[in-house]
């Protein structure tokens, strides 16, 4: 809980501090820092219990966006407040949220398929009846937990499939490999 917490903001004030050194910006002149996370870093930085987020049914401390002086949570900015966005559900973060949000996803009148891919995939999918959002664990897939056919991510592994828009032939590219199948 708490370790975790410290680590956390320690590592955000880490890059804060990178940030403001690399674009020779007066840290004290920031007013607004604005997070966005998955449920277990938005949890682990805002000192909420994550061990819900590890059972059924995956509550969520909190889905309402969090606004805090910067001081409250660890980064000296007298002047700064922290704005960590809300978490849509329990596997589907601020991160999620954020996305959605900078494709404009919600001012769109077609469909659309927006996939996150980290520890989870997020699917989130809007149509005429609003946006529907679902996650899916790919860790497994990445560690090979489980295979009884194929391999886990490691050289050798497909790491990219392409279709010919005109041909709709296939090729692909394997981890370890710069060339596509389809090339000499």
């Amino acid at each position: 809980g708490s370790q975790l917490k410290e680590l956390a903001r320690e590592s955000v004030l880490s890059l804060i501090q990178k940030l403001g050194a690399s674009a020779e910006c007066d840290l004290s002149n920031i007013t607004e820092i604005v997070l966005v996370g998955n449920p277990i870093m938005h949890h682990s930085f805002l000192g909420f219990d994550v061990v819900p987020l590890g059972q059924m049914p995956f509550d969520l401390a909190t889905d309402e966006a969090v606004e805090i002086s910067a001081e409250e949570v660890g980064i000296p900015i007298p002047a700064a407040s922290v704005y960590f966005a809300p978490c849509i559900a329990g596997h589907v973060g601020a991160d999620s949220a954020a996305a959605l949000l900078s494709e404009k996803t919600h001012q769109m009148t077609s469909r659309q398929l927006l996939v996150d891919i980290g520890t989870n995939a997020e699917i989130m999918f809007k149509g005429a009846g609003g946006v529907v959002a679902a996650s899916s664990p790919t860790g497994p897939a990445f560690e090979g937990a489980q295979i009884t056919h194929g391999q886990r991510a490691t050289v050798g592994a497909i790491e990219r499939v392409r279709i010919d828009r005109d041909t709709f032939e296939p090729s692909f590219k394997v981890i370890g490999c710069e060339s596509w199948s389809n090339e000499p």
